[in-house]
């Protein structure tokens, strides 16, 4: 019968090498580091159906909600179609990328500087050489900024 319900997870189509990843069956990358598929008698990756928990969430740029499936979330929530949803998605998923790894600024103890990487400030500004004493005692001395 192809009769079934498209949002739910078909098994069929786990091992089916025409399947596009849909929305509500998403892979779950290798936890022990081997490639999908690896021949150790139990599979290194699987499936994961909707309602799963997962371990990846993402803020939703309108109502700033945290959901795992931002790209479901944009279109039923806030009634987005599919392309405008998958670029509002790429972009969060950017956004929240590089709010994770953000530095903090510092402020360089020689020429009051605010800068986010003060070894390479202190290298290309101040000519400094990482292995002198002097540029190892300036970046214990940087302190974060907090304007």
């Amino acid at each position: 019968e192809d009769s079934q319900d498209p949002m739910q997870f078909n098994a069929s189509q786990e091992n089916s090498s025409d399947y596009q990843e849909e929305d509500d069956v998403q892979y779950i990358g290798c936890s022990d580091g081997e490639t999908p598929g690896s021949s150790e008698g139990t599979p290194s990756f699987r499936w994961r159906e909707v309602g799963e928990p997962t371990e990846h969430k993402w803020k939703c740029p309108f109502c700033h909600h945290e959901v795992p499936l931002l790209k479901r979330h944009l279109m039923s929530a806030h009634n987005l179609d599919e392309e405008t949803a998958e670029q509002e998605r790429r972009h969060a998923m950017n956004v929240n990328s590089r709010a994770k790894h953000a530095r903090a600024l510092k402020g360089c103890p020689l020429c009051s500087s605010k800068c986010q990487r003060i070894d390479h400030h202190l290298k290309r500004q101040h000519k400094m050489r990482p292995d002198s004493d002097e540029y190892k005692t300036l970046l214990k001395q940087a302190k974060v900024w907090r304007g």
